[in-house]
């Protein structure tokens, strides 16, 4: 504002935020998650069974005044058509 001597206008601002969301999802979708979100993650669970999980982002957005932002939420998620079977020695996961 001392610089201008005017604050943004409300346009000025909401194109700004979108271009800050923009670039946030751009830093967040990068080669690595893309790979992870297609082909998955194989990590071993609780129970020692290996399992390939996929991340997923979901997000809740609606045109409210009292709710400026959307909250976003990473889950992942086991598709068990995907899953890896246990192997015999536990330690080596295997493709079902």
């Amino acid at each position: 504002m001392e610089t201008y001597g005017d604050s943004a206008l409300a346009a000025t601002i909401t194109h700004l935020k979108r271009d800050l969301i923009h670039a946030i999802w751009e830093l967040l979708l990068n080669d690595k998650f893309m790979h992870a979100y297609e082909h998955g993650i194989v990590l071993k669970c609780a129970d020692g069974i290996f399992r390939r999980l996929f991340p997923r982002f979901f997000t809740y957005s609606a045109d409210s005044l009292k709710s400026p932002s959307s909250p976003i939420l990473l889950i992942i998620d086991a598709d068990s058509s995907l899953n890896v079977c246990e192997s015999p020695s536990r330690n080596n996961p295997e493709p079902c």
